[in-house]
């Protein structure tokens, strides 16, 4: 598994090439974004949108277009929408100088954070009910870049392939991905 601050620093560093800190957006505008991905990440969810992993990697092997394959096998899906939360939160760490070096060393039991018996819904609400509870505090973005982490444990999400495929995604998008912010 990738260095989370190298990681970290890396999607920041993406996110300010690509313009999203001409203008440095407040900690609640950014943590707001988060919460849309998981709403979406629900959406996927009510739709019975997940990801073809094993599709998209035959399509892979045959060496055409990343991007068609990516927005037809992975694009949108539940697993999509839970990585571009994951990638939101390590933006924010990245941007605030938040430290995850001790990030396996202050891990929990899965249970500790939510109730994984509920619907994916119901820790979704939980997850942004944390959320909206981050008031600069480093302690709370390291809370819910852990949360995710064990979210995508419990849901069997291969958490590092669906950010590595996002960030190559990402990577080919116009400036801003085409929003305003």
């Amino acid at each position: 598994m990738q260095n989370l601050n190298e990681l970290a620093k890396e999607i920041h560093a993406g996110n300010v090439a690509r313009g999203f800190y001409k203008v440095q957006p407040t900690l609640k505008t950014q943590l707001m974004l988060v919460i849309t991905e998981l709403s979406e990440a629900v959406e996927a969810d009510r739709k019975g949108k997940y990801a073809r992993r094993s599709n998209f990697e035959i399509a892979m092997r045959t060496g055409r277009d990343f991007q068609d394959y990516f927005n037809h096998f992975i694009k949108d899906s539940f697993e999509d929408e839970i990585a571009d939360a994951f990638i939101r939160l390590m933006d924010i760490a990245g941007n605030r100088g938040v430290d995850l070096s001790n990030f396996a060393l202050i891990k929990r039991d899965i249970h500790d954070v939510a109730d994984f018996t509920q619907s994916k819904c119901d820790i979704i609400f939980d997850m942004v009910h944390g959320v909206s509870y981050i008031t600069n505090s480093h302690y709370g973005i390291h809370e819910m870049i852990q949360c995710i982490d064990m979210a995508c444990k419990v849901w069997n999400i291969d958490r590092e392939f669906h950010v590595t495929e996002k960030l190559k995604y990402n990577a080919t998008r116009p400036y801003k991905h085409g929003k305003n912010y």
